[in-house]
């Protein structure tokens, strides 16, 4: 292998990929292996790559104080008001991504048209931690629960509601320390995405259907104190969310690829919503 394969540098990556053509199979696992959490991948197909896109790693806390992160658990101290954590990617959008897009479910490659992830309770203040996911014109810094705006969906754990878009939409179970709860997205069509909610492996019953040009990315809500374990596909989920994938294809666009392994599309801004010198609200 060479020199330029044992560096971090996509850069450095992409060059070896146009100057050895006999190493771009090392290449291409060094790209994925640095955008998966593992490297333990041993079987990675033509198909794998060209569906791969980078997704989320971890939540954003730049915008938060008194947190403490260890691996995946996130421990939020002292007496504070509600806050929303976004995840630092967002998930895949058919503008610019391949779906099905290939992911990693214990240490195998898929190709799926779902995101999920997890967080479980470990202690703390859960009178209102809510998972889901918003878009990227959310407003994190005015809003408290993932849902009560027309741009996000959350499952809320006071009262076990599912809000949709702003509206209180149908009530599952209350969850609380212990717990853990699930919050996917099945690509049904272009634009059109199919939530769906779990907790401790039991998907809510009902499934809720949105129509939206917009980028999504996971949101978790929380109030201090608390600690929770996420997981991005790190550990094995207590739901298995591989019985809603289906053999479709509805993009083949690929910008991470063909930007020469670039994520800065797919990299999740915070945005704050404030007033202009003519006193109108807009985002910055």
């Amino acid at each position: 292998m060479t020199e330029l394969l044992r560096t971090d540098s996509i850069e450095n990556i992409v060059m070896s990929y146009h100057t050895n053509k006999e190493d771009t199979i090392k290449i291409i696992k060094k790209i994925m292996n640095r955008y998966l959490v593992t490297t333990n991948i041993e079987t990675i197909t033509l198909n794998n790559f060209i569906k791969f896109i980078p997704l989320p790693a971890y939540f954003i806390t730049s915008h938060l104080d008194n947190i403490i992160i260890n691996n995946n658990i996130y421990k939020l101290s002292k007496k504070e008001n509600f806050v929303i954590l976004p995840a630092n990617i967002t998930i895949p959008s058919p503008l610019y991504s391949p779906i099905p897009f290939t992911l990693l479910y214990n240490n195998t490659l898929l190709s799926s048209n779902v995101y999920y992830y997890e967080i479980t309770i470990i202690s703390g203040n859960n009178s209102n931690t809510s998972i889901g996911f918003g878009t990227t014109e959310t407003n994190i810094d005015m809003n408290n629960i993932i849902g009560w705006t027309n741009d996000s969906i959350g499952y809320n754990s006071m009262d076990g509601s599912i809000c949709c878009w702003g509206e209180k939409d149908k009530i599952f179970e209350e969850f609380t320390q212990g717990d853990t709860v699930g919050a996917g997205v099945i690509y049904k069509e272009k634009d059109v995405y199919i939530f769906f909610f779990t907790l401790n492996g039991i998907q809510c019953p009902e499934t809720f259907t949105i129509k939206t040009k917009k980028r999504l990315v996971p949101m978790i809500g929380l109030k201090y104190p608390i600690t929770i374990e996420i997981n991005l596909n790190t550990n094995p989920f207590k739901y298995d969310y591989r019985c809603h994938i289906m053999p479709i294809v509805i993009s083949s666009n690929n910008n991470f690829i063909k930007e020469y392994y670039n994520s800065n599309m797919y990299d999740y801004m915070i945005k704050y919503l404030i007033r202009d010198e003519n006193n109108k609200l807009k985002y910055e």
